[in-house]
């Protein structure tokens, strides 16, 4: 297993500057060429799993199988946006093991 943090997550140092989903597909590939990895099956979660589509999309020789979880392709919109909202500002406010945890 290879976990990828990235930057300014975990142990990461900030970035630089701006970077693309498609930039981290890059880096996540030299990454696997330092470690001598040919091919992975991918699985990403919320920013991994989009940045395992861009991988597929950018290296998909490289890219055995790709498994992503809460990663939606359709953009927030009506009541699915203001869910978010409401459940971040509820987070802001409380903090995830006030309101979280009980339930």
């Amino acid at each position: 297993v290879i976990v990828v943090e990235g930057p300014g997550h975990g142990g990461s140092s900030a970035s630089p500057g701006r970077f693309s989903l498609h930039d981290c597909a890059d880096a996540a590939m030299e990454i696997l060429d330092a470690m001598n990895v040919a091919s992975v099956t991918w699985l990403g979660a919320a920013w991994g799993g989009h940045v395992g589509i861009a991988a597929a999309l950018d290296h998909p020789n490289r890219i055995d199988g790709l498994v992503i979880l809460n990663a939606p392709l359709a953009s927030w919109k009506g009541a699915r946006l203001a869910l978010m909202r409401l459940s971040y500002g509820l987070l802001w406010l409380f903090g995830p093991r006030s309101f979280v945890g009980p339930m």
